[in-house]
């Protein structure tokens, strides 16, 4: 099973933005806790990180890899049943390339991807209501392009 902490898509709430994490504590409990991200939404932090990437690129710090690769990003977050641990892709993954992560959490590890790559299922060493309002968001690179 992944180590370390689950939490979903920060919200607005009361001009803040918060998080919403669990995490296991000292006894193996599942604990829900909030946590504060930014106390203000007037900064525009995806703009200033892509200004500060260009910046680096253009000043030759930073070279990008050439060739392009088809990743895909599936948000199947509305697929997400309490008891369910296979969900299905299209198009396919190529084996190897992908990345799936539960509530921010990477947990590829903690899966198994079908040998034609239509579909992945997760451990079910995970609770099933652990699904229930979670995140789920798989990138991967299509079989046509691995």
């Amino acid at each position: 099973m992944a180590q370390g902490q689950a939490f979903k898509v920060p919200k607005v709430v009361d001009g803040q933005i918060v998080q919403e994490y669990k995490y296991k504590n000292e006894d193996g409990e599942l604990v829900t806790s909030t946590k504060v991200i930014v106390d203000s939404t007037e900064p525009d932090w995806a703009a200033l990180i892509g200004e500060e990437v260009m910046s680096l690129v253009e000043s030759g710090e930073l070279e990008l890899p050439s060739g392009a690769v088809n990743l895909r990003i599936e948000d199947l977050s509305s697929s997400l049943t309490n008891g369910q641990y296979t969900y299905s892709l299209d198009p396919a993954a190529a084996a190897g390339k992908i990345s799936i992560y539960l509530n921010g959490l990477n947990v590829t590890a903690d899966t198994t991807l079908a040998a034609d790559g239509t579909s992945f299922t997760v451990d079910s060493e995970y609770p099933s209501d652990f699904f229930e309002d979670s995140t789920l968001l798989v990138h991967y690179v299509p079989v046509s392009e691995g």
